[in-house]
C-alpha cells in the first residue's frame, strides 16, 4: 500500500516540474533529491513494520542529502519517527521547490501530494497496528478444530447426500481443497 502511494505522490510532483523559468541542473538536483528521499522513506517504512532479524534493506545512495540529517537519522534510529521525519523533509523539499518555481502546479495538484503522502504515513501505522496485535490463539485453535471435524466428516455426509460416486469424490475433494489449502 505504501509503495503505490510513494509511486502516486512522487509522479504526480515528477509531472509539475517546471522547464521554463529554471536551468536543467536545478531540475534535475530536485528529481534525484526527492526520489532518494522517497527511497529513503520506503526504506524505513519497511524497517519499521517489518519483523525480520536481518532488517538491512537497500535504498538509494544518499548522495545529495545533507550529511548532518544523515547523521541525525543514523543516531535517532532508537524512534519509531523516522518515516514521519522523513516525510517532512520530503513536504519541505516540495516547499521550497514550489517557491523556487521548480514546480509550476496549481496548489491543489500541490495539495493532492500532501494528502497521498499523509495517507501513506495512516496505512503505516493501520500495518503496524495489524503487525502488534496479534491473532487470538483460542480463535486459531477453535478453527483448526473445525477444520479436522470437517474433514473427517464431509466424506460420509457426500457420500450420504450425493448418490453418484463420482460426483461424491469431486464435491468431498473441492471442498476440502477449498477450506483446507
Amino acid at each position: 500500500i505504501l509503495d503505490e502511494v510513494c509511486i502516486l505522490a512522487w509522479s504526480s510532483e515528477q509531472s509539475s516540474v517546471s522547464t521554463a523559468a529554471n536551468t536543467p541542473c536545478t531540475i534535475l538536483a530536485f528529481q534525484h533529491l526527492l526520489v532518494r528521499l522517497m527511497s529513503m522513506l520506503f526504506r524505513e517504512a519497511l524497517r519499521q513494520i517489518a519483523i525480520q532479524e536481518d532488517e538491512n534493506y537497500e535504498m538509494l545512495d544518499p548522495k545529495g542529502i545533507d550529511e548532518q540529517a544523515l547523521h541525525f537519522l543514523e543516531h535517532s534510529r532508537q524512534g519509531k519517527e523516522m518515516p514521519e521525519l522523513i516525510l517532512q523533509w520530503v513536504q519541505r523539499l516540495i516547499i521550497q521547490n514550489v517557491e523556487a518555481r521548480v514546480i509550476t502546479a496549481a496548489p491543489p495538484i500541490v495539495s493532492r501530494v500532501f494528502q497521498e503522502l499523509s495517507n501513506g504515513i495512516v496505512n503505516l501505522k493501520e500495518a503496524e497496528r495489524i503487525r502488534d496485535i496479534p491473532f487470538p490463539f483460542p480463535y486459531a485453535q477453535m478453527t483448526t478444530v473445525f477444520l479436522m471435524i470437517h474433514c473427517v466428516m464431509m466424506p460420509f455426509i457426500a457420500a450420504v447426500l450425493i448418490p453418484n460416486p463420482v460426483a461424491c469424490v469431486v464435491v468431498t475433494f473441492a471442498t476440502l481443497f477449498a477450506l483446507c489449502c
